[in-house]
């Protein structure tokens, strides 16, 4: 597979266009996108992970609005690409994403570019579940940092339920 810069995905997405958050600026998703990438210990990884999450919603209430589904396949390129601190960050996300977030009200879905309905959280979880098999490889990849590793396994144990 050809290797794909994080900054080359954020200019394939017109992320003002977007439906999210009031409060976000017109560049804060690609931002807080960025930050997840280039986060290079435990302290920028966690204030990487928050600003992602209140990129995509609110942090504070556990919502995401429909431009989480462009984050995701720039989070998924951090999490095959990037080192511990950046994957660390981009698994964390998901895993409160996926497990205990949910769409906004009145945004559970939005019209895309094509004109077609899309349905947020199905998507979303959909999206989460087509990454088992990157999960796998970096859970059984005893050479990748610890911390990758570990949220690596807890979303892998997650998606795949009691």
């Amino acid at each position: 597979m050809e290797r794909i810069e994080v900054s080359d995905l954020l200019t394939k997405v017109a992320w003002a266009s977007l439906p999210q958050p009031g409060s976000n600026a017109p560049d804060e998703a690609p931002k807080a996108l960025l930050a997840v990438a280039n986060a290079a210990d435990k302290q920028s990884a966690e204030r990487a992970y928050h600003k992602l999450l209140y990129a995509a919603g609110n942090n504070h209430d556990g919502s995401y609005y429909p431009i989480v589904l462009f984050m995701l396949p720039v989070l998924e390129r951090i999490i095959r690409d990037q080192a511990n601190w950046p994957a660390f960050a981009a698994l964390n996300a998901l895993i409160d994403l996926y497990c205990s977030f949910s769409p906004h009200s009145g945004y559970e879905a939005f019209v895309d570019s094509s004109g077609a309905v899309k349905e947020v959280e199905p998507a979303l979880r959909s999206a989460v579940l087509r990454l088992r098999p990157l999960l796998e490889e970096i859970v059984a990849d005893t050479e990748t940092g610890v911390e990758r590793r570990a949220a690596a396994q807890e979303l892998l144990e997650t998606i795949s339920g009691p």
